[in-house]
């Protein structure tokens, strides 16, 4: 299962997946531009095509519930720096809750048995923390979910996103 199969990543890793031969099932919402990679390459032939927003609970739940994934790769977020800017908290609600969203869906599905979460939390969304506190590690957080969720494995694929500045 992968979150945000019509973006970019989500679409290449789509057809990656779909060449060695995986049951590929997508949640996402529609392709964020026009043309999109996911439908000049036709990623929807050969997958099972789910739109969704992530900050939907109910709806993650029931798509997870649907495809009972053995793998999840979470790549659904808002990613666009100035879009980050425009809108703070619509990044944060579907970076941070939505991400929650899919990782509760991941708790609740026995037949999940790893996750690789590659979300990260554009810095204009995360203005709300105080000045005073310490930079807020990833490495933390990720490990915070990991515990909470009772993930079997979180990793992450961001480079160099260690630490948020303060």
């Amino acid at each position: 299962l992968i979150t945000g199969h019509t973006g970019f990543k989500g679409s290449w890793l789509s057809l990656w997946l779909e060449r060695l031969g995986a049951q590929v099932t997508g949640l996402s919402i529609e392709p964020p531009t026009d043309p999109s990679l996911f439908d000049v390459a036709r990623v929807k032939t050969g997958m099972t095509d789910i739109r969704l927003d992530i900050r939907d609970p109910s709806a993650v739940l029931a798509a997870f519930d649907r495809a009972r994934p053995s793998v999840v790769f979470h790549l659904a977020a808002q990613s666009l720096v100035r879009a980050s800017y425009d809108s703070p908290l619509e990044t944060f609600s579907t970076n941070v809750m939505g991400t929650a969203h899919v990782l509760e869906a991941v708790r609740r599905c026995s037949t999940v048995t790893a996750v690789v979460v590659t979300v990260l939390v554009p810095a204009p969304a995360l203005a709300l923390v105080k000045a005073n506190v310490p930079p807020l590690r990833l490495s933390s957080v990720l490990l915070l979910l990991a515990l909470v969720y009772n993930v079997p494995e979180v990793t992450t694929a961001v480079p160099d996103a260690d630490s948020v500045p303060s």
